[in-house]
């Protein structure tokens, strides 16, 4: 049977003077895709529960990130995705904030800051979007993916942090653009190659709303339906 990929993920929304930070992976940019999206990653599971109530399959053994693949026949995906979104809005058995990817990019992988910790940051839930997509990730087996995509808003309480992350150059992969500037998809430069802003709508979920919750619309129809 044909399988559908499921993400769970988490984006930052950082902001200063109407501008937003968005973060090119380096890893990604090495084999040639030249894309930045808002900062974030992956949600990790604690509790391996619901992975075996859907009969999941994950994308990378060994690890607990919710990224994985579950049958795509039409009945079943639809009851798969309806048990795992009422799972995942309850906000239970898994992160519950982009913190530790916020980490690992800033600090460990990209080195734009030379340490954080929680203590440093103020994270506030905004909203949730619900996608279904085309990845380009390495290593997907799966092309189509479904999407639960978090929202956060973030502040550095540390004025040394924010002055650190504001004035990293491009070379590290971090760009200041406003929603408008993004959206219009006009790319920007690092390293002489031009780099896909994408991913910018996201930022628009909750944004002065308070938190928000957006379905999937897939050809026209919500996925749930």
């Amino acid at each position: 049977m044909s399988k559908l990929r499921v993400t769970c993920v988490a984006f930052c929304r950082v902001e200063y003077q109407g501008r937003y930070l968005f973060l090119l992976n380096l890893a990604r940019a090495r084999s040639g895709n030249y894309t930045a999206i808002p900062l974030g990653g992956a949600l990790a599971y604690d509790d391996a529960a619901i992975l075996r109530r859907l009969d999941a399959e994950l994308e990378k053994p060994g690890t607990n990130d919710l990224r994985f693949y579950i049958d795509k026949g039409s009945d079943d995906a639809r009851a798969s995705l309806a048990m795992l979104r009422r799972w995942f809005k309850r906000r239970t058995g898994r992160e519950l904030d982009p913190f530790r990817e916020m980490r690992e990019e800033l600090v460990d992988e990209q080195k734009i800051l030379p340490w954080l910790t929680r203590q440093d940051v103020e994270i506030t839930y905004a909203g949730m979007i619900e996608e279904r997509q085309t990845s380009n990730r390495p290593g997907a087996r799966v092309a189509e993916t479904h999407y639960f995509r978090e929202v956060f808003d973030v502040k550095l309480r540390d004025s040394h942090l924010m002055f650190t992350l504001l004035a990293s150059d491009r070379q590290r992969g971090a760009f200041w653009l406003t929603l408008d500037e993004a959206e219009r998809g006009e790319p920007v430069r690092w390293d002489g190659h031009e780099v896909k802003i994408d991913l910018a709508h996201v930022l628009r979920v909750g944004n002065g709303h308070g938190a928000s919750y957006r379905p999937a619309v897939l050809h026209g129809h919500p996925a749930y339906r």
